[in-house]
């Protein structure tokens, strides 16, 4: 039986034999693993690329896009995570090619039984249309860290109608001045998994969407500037010319992270079969998916420049009031129009459960914007400038497990108008003060919770009241010297609880008759002046003091 995957490695320069013979055939017998550098083949014969890998196994299984959901709440990278395996998915062969290429010519390779060809790390700067057209069962190419010269070179090998994963990261030379990447009329109608990492291009279109949008007198002004009605007509302009041409039919899966992609255009060429959409690491203001999003399941737009979250793509009227800015004041109000409209919209995202927005600018949530997204598992919101929620922001939100607010302005916990399934809560690097009677009583499914970081001096009596299965409970790095007596009453499930770098000068200003169940508690870094005998034999048994 075999253990190891067989991998093929093709460096092409030239192979010299022991008796001096330059390298001229792939006809060998079968092999688990081969290497073979400093060849002078720029093309390889069908029948020996056949001869060579039909008998080679690489056992590699694709995972299967709907497994991901257990993912979400384990890991706070998910997608990053996620794409890291797609990578590394199914291929019945495979082919290295490791040889420092500059060009690679039509028909490049022919080979029936090649189904995975990777040549990243090579120096590709030119890459001729029709490459690979002579891999008819070509399903996964990777052609990422090599060197095109510019964002056009990216699909001119030109359309594959059974190419399923596309990897394009890191191909184009970084000192080259990046635009839009421009699809001339290649097709990929099969394609499932398309990966554009680190390309620093602006954003993806067509010739056609080129040739429509330049020609549209609505492009001409910022989009801050389109009202609702405006936006509608361009749309319904360009979208049906363009549905019916798009080059990704089937896309299930999209990449676009580590670009410098400040516009949108790129939407208009996605299916309705899209799952994960990557944009994190990019300039980004403003994007609205609608109905492209509806099979949307993981979303990720950490660090981008989005002001506002939002249900709706429009202006209201009470732009002011949603502000909190009770005057009106004409100097400002096309800033406050401009925050506005570089909004995250959520409308028609009914199916998304992850969701990362960490990172942006954001100031202002409005209270119906995830009003749509009801399946929503994972949300976070950190790394923002949120000084305040209001209560109903999360009221629909049924179903989220995780939300991370931590490093935002927020001077108290949020209300929450309804009962939550909330089990992960980040609320440190605030600017919490005080923690009142019942914070948390809409939240009482918590697990855990984390609030270091804020400037909490004060937790009242009942402040963690109705947390029955909260077990981790972060309070570290604020302003504590004392907790009333009975501030663990229903904190039954409590086992590790975090005091460390408060201003505690005695371990009798922290009563923890009742935390039963608790397992560890760390109070480093507070300045302890003595230490009471009698008051370890009140702790709960196999408890672990951590004090230094």
């Amino acid at each position: 039986m075999r253990l190891l995957p067989a991998i093929i490695f093709i460096c092409w320069s030239t192979l010299i034999t022991g008796n001096d013979h330059r390298f001229r055939h792939l006809k060998s017998k079968p092999f688990d693993e081969m290497e073979i550098e400093h060849n002078s083949r720029s093309m390889l014969e069908n029948s020996s690329v056949d001869h060579l890998l039909k008998d080679l196994i690489f056992n590699r299984p694709i995972d299967n896009m709907d497994n991901w959901k257990p993912l979400a709440n384990t890991y706070s990278r998910f997608p990053e995570f996620y794409m890291d395996k797609l990578i590394t998915s199914q291929c019945q062969e495979i082919v290295f090619i490791n040889a420092r290429l500059s060009d690679i010519n039509q028909d490049f390779i022919i080979s029936s039984v090649i189904t995975c060809l990777n040549i990243t790390n090579n120096n590709i700067e030119r890459i001729a249309k029709n490459a690979f057209r002579k891999l008819p069962n070509l399903t996964y190419l990777d052609l990422s860290h090599n060197n095109l010269n510019n964002p056009t070179e990216l699909f001119s090998f030109g359309s594959h109608k059974n190419l399923k994963g596309l990897f394009l990261d890191n191909a184009i030379r970084k000192f080259e001045f990046r635009d839009k990447i421009e699809i001339s009329e290649e097709n990929y109608p099969n394609l499932e998994i398309l990966s554009l990492r680190n390309n620093i291009f602006t954003d993806i279109w067509t010739s056609r969407m080129k040739f429509l949008i330049e020609n549209s007198n609505i492009f001409q002004f910022p989009n801050y500037l389109h009202t609702e009605n405006d936006l509608s007509f361009s749309n319904h302009y360009i979208d049906d010319d363009i549905i019916q041409k798009a080059p990704f039919p089937k896309l299930k899966y999209l990449d676009l992270s580590g670009n410098n992609m400040i516009s949108t255009d790129f939407v208009k060429l996605l299916p309705s079969t899209l799952r994960c959409l990557d944009l994190h690491n990019n300039l980004l203001t403003t994007l609205t998916l609608s109905d492209k999003g509806k099979n949307l399941l993981t979303l990720n737009l950490n660090n981008n420049n989005f002001y506002s979250v939002r249900k709706q793509s429009f202006v209201p009227f009470n732009l002011n009031e949603r502000y909190n800015q009770h005057t009106y004041n004409e100097y400002n109000s096309h800033d406050l129009i401009y925050q506005y409209n570089s909004a995250l919209n959520l409308s028609g995202l009914e199916n998304l459960v992850y969701l990362s927005i960490s990172n942006n600018k954001i100031n202002f949530i409005e209270s119906t914007a995830f009003q749509d997204i009801n399946k929503l598992v994972y949300l976070n919101l950190s790394a923002n400038e949120i000084n305040n929620l209001d209560k109903n922001t999360f009221a629909s939100l049924q179903s989220l497990s995780t939300l991370d607010l931590s490093f935002n302005n927020l001077q108290s916990v949020p209300l929450f108008s309804r009962e939550t399934n909330i089990s992960v809560l980040f609320l440190n690097c605030n600017k919490i003060q005080k923690i009142i009677s019942h914070s948390f009583i809409q939240t009482s499914r918590l697990t855990k919770l984390f609030l270091e970081e804020n400037q909490i001096f004060e937790i009242d009596i009942k402040a963690f009241d109705y947390l029955y299965n909260l077990e981790e409970l972060n309070l570290s790095k604020n302003l504590l010297h004392f907790l009333p007596e009975g501030w663990t009453n229903h904190l039954l499930s409590l086992k590790y609880l975090n005091l460390s770098n408060n201003t505690f000068t005695s371990l009798e200003s922290l009563p923890l008759i009742n935390a039963v169940s608790l397992i560890e508690i760390h109070l480093i870094m507070n300045p302890l002046k003595h230490l009471n005998v009698n008051y370890f034999e009140s702790l709960p048994q196999n408890l672990t003091i951590n004090l230094m």
